[in-house]
């Protein structure tokens, strides 16, 4: 079985805008203070999500309904602690103006703390940045994860550019990043099966529903043991149709949304997460066809925080082909592109292979085949296939074939011919020839009437008309 992993993005997160005004010099003791008897700073702190902008964001899944609020020293000592619980979920929330000592040097907030009771006994006051950030959350796994408890953590500096003495307001900003990732499958039939094949489920397997704080960019940090979530069933019904050849929109073929924290796990573990698709073929065929969510050519299956899985699943007759982009969270546009880079480039019709040709049109002999040459530059696991609109007069041959490279690593030159049938005729006729690259169990077609290098499926195809005999 094939997987592809595409990894056009890395991890992100989302944004948050946060605004500090601070005054020094206040005497007022604060809850969670440290009981120095120094100078207090009063802190506003306004956090705005920017999810109007962002076109990923789906069933509210960028919202939070209760924030924490940690202070800490420059050495990540405890200093101050402040839980907001909103009236209701939102992406933009302004706190009460809170005190904390005047040796602030950094805050870290975590959003939806509430939602998970365990998380909300541990967070007590005392605790230092480093015990904060050693926390984890719904060990038993008894809260189920979802677009409305999303935890996301975020952490910033506090400077003050005048002395302590003196009142100041201060700016600064803050990353707020969901420790969860989502996966959005996007479920199709392989181009050419023409047998009907309609959609029963869409399961997702092994979903994590415990989580450690932590968060460093390029490292999973996995709590221990993990607790994983019963199977996660996405849409039902319908029938499925051939991926389009080019970029696609999301709500067209979405069939599955789902929401897991972190993993890791070896291809062949039990617990990889993975998917199943059953479907009913011709109407009286039930198949059901699993595959993980990982590129073929690593040994794990990983899901990483702030990172949306757009997993396309192509049915075949020999099996599931999954592909998967990775894209931020955060981005602005939902755009489904899977591609991967097909790069071919056409060298024409050889010389000695043909009468005429006129623009598109090639007149061939009728003794002898027209031979189309044309090299697939990348990626190396492309496959291509040849039709023609008249199979009563031409045949092609071979109909099919693969990268291949020679020695040197280069580009082996295709060659796909075109034959008059039977030998001999010379009565008029035409055809018009098709050949499309396969890439994942999906077909782009290529316009190899140029020989400009090309890429992906150009907006307009151009084909050749093959013809033989005279009018």
């Amino acid at each position: 079985m094939n997987y592809i992993l595409k990894n056009r993005y890395a991890s992100l997160v989302f944004l948050l805008s946060v605004v500090l005004w601070a005054a020094s010099c206040i005497k007022d003791d604060f809850s969670g203070g440290t009981g120095t008897g120094e100078e207090d700073i009063t802190i506003k702190l306004g956090i705005t999500t920017r999810a109007g902008e962002d076109g990923l964001i789906r069933d509210n899944d960028d919202r939070f309904g209760s924030l924490a609020v940690y202070a800490f020293d420059e050495g990540g000592n405890f200093l101050a602690l402040y839980k907001y619980n909103l009236e209701e979920a939102a992406n933009t929330y302004t706190t009460p103006a809170f005190n904390c000592g005047i040796k602030v040097r950094k805050l870290l907030g975590i959003a939806n703390y509430a939602a998970y009771p365990d998380l909300d006994e541990k967070l007590v006051k005392g605790l230092s940045e480093d015990a904060v950030k050693a926390l984890t959350a719904n060990d038993g796994g008894t809260v189920a994860l979802s677009a409305a408890n999303l935890l996301m953590i975020g952490e910033t500096t506090v400077a003050f550019a005048k002395p302590d003495d003196e009142d100041e307001e201060v700016t600064a900003s803050l990353e707020l990043k969901r420790l969860a990732a989502r996966v959005d499958v996007f479920v199709f039939k392989e181009t050419g099966w023409t047998a009907e094949v309609q959609l029963e489920t869409v399961e997702f397997f092994n979903g994590v529903k415990n989580t450690a704080l932590k968060w460093n960019t390029g490292q999973v940090e996995l709590p221990a043991p993990l607790q994983y979530a019963a199977p996660q069933t996405g849409k039902s019904g319908g029938l499925l149709e051939p991926a389009p050849s080019g970029d696609y929109t999301y709500e067209s073929y979405e069939k599955g949304r789902f929401y897991s924290y972190r993993t890791q796990q070896a291809i062949a573990a039990d617990n990889a997460p993975k998917l199943n698709i059953t479907v009913r073929v011709n109407g009286n065929i039930t198949r059901t066809y699993s595959a993980v969510i990982a590129n073929k050519d690593v040994s794990e299956a990983v899901l990483d925080a702030g990172n949306v899985y757009q997993v396309k699943a192509v049915l075949a007759k020999s099996g599931l082909v999954v592909s998967t982009n990775v894209v931020p969270w955060d981005a602005e546009d939902y755009v489904l592109d899977f591609k991967d880079d097909l790069l071919y480039k056409s060298e024409g019709w050889a010389f000695g292979s043909f009468v005429a040709m006129q623009g598109n049109t090639v007149q061939l002999y009728t003794d002898k085949p027209g031979i189309l040459r044309f090299s697939l530059l990348s990626p190396n696991t492309v496959r291509w296939k040849a039709s023609l609109t008249n199979n009563q007069d031409f045949k092609l041959g071979p109909v099919e074939g693969s990268y291949e490279e020679d020695a040197a690593g280069n580009a082996i030159v295709q060659k796909l011919e075109v034959s008059s049938i039977p030998e001999g005729n010379n009565d008029y006729a035409s055809t018009e020839l098709s050949v499309f690259a396969v890439i994942g169990g999906v077909s782009y077609e290529m316009d190899l009437t140029t020989d400009q290098e090309m890429g992906g499926s150009p907006g307009t195809i151009n084909r050749f008309t093959i013809t033989r005999g005279n009018r």
